[in-house]
């Protein structure tokens, strides 16, 4: 779910049934101006397969088609964390 506080709405994105998510995080653009300008990578988990999936949507909007999934070869646990950090070179 993505709140906007400036507007006062929310955008939902719902994955298939079944299906759990972890936790998302932002990955912002490099040069983004948006508040929003980035990637919102997430792990799906796929009962249909019973793997996860990594899922990349769009900031922007959340509830597009995702911008690249990624089909894992195994399941990642539900509580599993991750962090983004820029390359700085």
């Amino acid at each position: 779910m993505k709140h906007d506080l400036h507007r006062g709405t929310q955008e939902i994105r719902t994955f298939g049934r079944g299906q759990a998510l972890g936790e998302p995080l932002f990955v912002p653009a490099a040069c983004g101006v948006a508040e929003d300008d980035g990637h919102v990578p997430a792990f799906a988990h796929n009962p249909e397969r019973s793997a996860t999936d990594l899922v990349i949507l769009s900031a922007q909007d959340i509830t597009a088609d995702p911008v690249a999934t990624v089909h894992l070869p195994a399941r990642v646990p539900l509580g599993f964390h991750g962090s983004w950090i820029p390359d700085a070179g």
